[in-house]
């Protein structure tokens, strides 16, 4: 029993046939009786191959089913199946196999981070063209189904908060600070919340910006130090175009564009809050070359 109450029963399913269960537990507290009597059930389910579902092979930045993705994103693939030693699996280094777990894209061999039975998060290769993408999983040498999904040389997709009460908010902060321009009703541990002003430099993180110069490494965290892995050619940080176009929008020139050191197929976009914007929830998009994000907000006073 843990400090704060909550028991922990774990189930080792080896060599029982599939079907449902049920046993007992007891725990020793300070009630009248000494001990508390509970029921467990257990549902052992028959051994198959590693289903993906079609459709769902989805960035891990706002989650659309069929979205298109780019080459160095982070995928999570969604299905059945899939880790089956334990509730979960993960790990930083991003193996091509995690617990016996192998994803397949084009026959490329993926980084994996994280694995359960019913996602795996991996990252797309950089070597995947653009075009039809096949992404097949393979668990304990059993290769499942294969789906497919839509790869271009760009698709970003700005993270996002989730869980916490401000869905469709952007993960940005503020540069050096922990800070984040977040509603004060939408607390997060150990940062403050405030909204941002003009002049206030911010950092923003996302996925799907393509390949970089100088060029990026399937699986690889981001060089520490110059030359930095930037993304080429016209980037810029649009506000108040929540949807459609932007042309006619406030769009800015970011301060830097490319790989973030904290985590493999990450990058961080650095910019200056400009002046001129109105209202507290402000859509912002980036437009990387043309390819336009999802719209996410932050907080402006």
């Amino acid at each position: 029993m843990s400090a704060n109450g909550l028991v922990e029963v774990a189930a080792d399913p080896t060599g029982l046939a599939p079907g449902n269960y049920t046993g007992t537990f007891t725990v020793a507290n300070n009630s009248a009786n000494s001990l508390g009597l509970f029921a467990v059930g257990l549902t052992v389910l028959p051994s198959t191959r590693p289903t993906a579902f079609a459709g769902q092979v989805l960035n891990n930045a706002d989650y659309v089913p069929g979205d298109t993705v780019a080459p160095g994103a982070i995928i999570a693939l969604k299905g059945e199946h899939f880790f089956t030693k334990g509730d979960n699996a993960y790990d930083t280094t991003w193996p091509r196999d995690l617990g016996g777990l192998s994803v397949f894209v084009n026959g490329v061999n993926a980084p994996l981070y994280f694995a359960n039975y019913n996602q795996i998060n991996f990252q797309l290769p950089y070597e995947t063209r653009a075009g039809e993408a096949s992404v097949q999983v393979l668990r304990d040498g059993v290769a499942g189904n294969a789906v497919t999904v839509q790869v271009a040389e760009r698709a970003p997709r700005i993270m996002q908060w989730y869980g916490i009460g401000v869905d469709g908010y952007g993960i940005i902060a503020f540069n050096g600070e922990f800070a984040l321009p977040l509603p004060a009703s939408a607390p997060i541990p150990g940062f403050a919340n405030r909204g941002a002003a003009a002049g206030n430099s911010m950092v923003m993180y996302a996925i799907g910006l393509g390949q970089t110069n100088p060029p990026a490494l399937t699986g690889a965290p981001a060089a520490a130090a110059e030359p930095l892995q930037r993304i080429p050619g016209n980037v810029s940080v649009v506000f108040n175009a929540a949807s459609g176009p932007v042309s006619g929008a406030l769009s800015i020139r970011p301060d830097f564009v490319g790989l973030s050191p904290t985590f493999v197929g990450l990058y961080q976009v650095n910019f200056t809050v400009p002046q001129g914007l109105a209202g507290s929830f402000v859509p912002v998009r980036l437009n990387v070359n043309g390819a336009l994000s999802n719209a996410v907000l932050m907080q402006i006073r």
